[in-house]
């Protein structure tokens, strides 16, 4: 739950001036207040089931010796002498002190355990194909009849699409979840094509993010990215 809340509010801090355009600040922030009750109601669980350990440790620690010596000595008929309560003495001390491992243990099997099914699942998933229907294309971006999912996912996110992106500027808009991102995705080849064609040119695609990827160099070596200086390029660059 940690993690849960810790994203959301990475999120919220990231996409901050987005949410106050949108005047959804409140109902964000509200999704990050239920995600913090949930952490503090589970670690509240927690202090409790650490309190119980606790209690049930410390109290079969003095409760284990007696109740040994007690069936040795009235169930089993023996007597007590010196040379058999010190050395069980000791013992008991032993076997506490792995006993009191466990819970611990518990705890590092358990992270493992996730940590070896997050393995698996990225090991399990397919294979992404580069998938271009027709080597030497060099007609528009085009959709036919196309579905996709997310990676890992079954249930498709993209249904039945159909749409052409000929040469020049096309615009996608609509409201907050209707699929903008994930029909770039698909265009880029990042989700899994379950049906339908995806007809693109047999060239990269280059994808440019909202966010601007800056390396640590000069203003003229980030808008030149190694390539041969072009005076007329560079200036439209500055200018824009």
């Amino acid at each position: 739950m940690r993690i849960v809340r810790l994203q959301q509010s990475s999120q919220y801090i990231e996409s901050i001036r987005h949410l106050r355009w949108y005047a959804w600040e409140r109902i964000w922030l509200s999704h990050v207040m239920d995600a913090r009750q949930k952490e503090l109601r589970l670690k509240v669980y927690i202090f409790l089931l650490n309190s119980a350990i606790v209690f049930i440790n410390q109290l079969s620690s003095g409760l284990f010796p007696v109740v040994s010596f007690w069936a040795y000595t009235m169930i089993a008929g023996h007597e007590l002498r010196i040379e058999v309560a010190f050395p069980a003495l000791e013992l008991f001390a032993i076997l506490q002190a792995n006993l009191k491992d466990i819970p611990e243990l518990i705890t590092v099997l358990l992270n493992a355990s996730v940590a070896l099914g997050r393995i698996e699942d990225y090991m399990n998933e397919p294979d992404r194909i580069e998938e271009v229907e027709a080597s030497g294309y060099d007609g528009p971006l085009e959709l036919r009849q196309a579905s996709f999912s997310w990676p890992g996912m079954l249930r498709n996110v993209l249904n039945n699409v159909t749409v052409s992106f000929p040469p020049g500027l096309s615009i996608i808009f609509g409201p907050v979840a209707a699929g903008k991102t994930a029909l770039l995705q698909a265009l880029l080849g990042e989700l899994d094509h379950n049906e339908g064609e995806l007809i693109r040119a047999d060239q990269p695609i280059a994808y440019c993010a909202q966010t601007p990827w800056l390396q640590s160099m000069s203003i003229r070596e980030n808008i030149l990215f190694f390539e041969p200086m072009n005076e007329d390029r560079y200036k439209a660059t500055v200018s824009t």
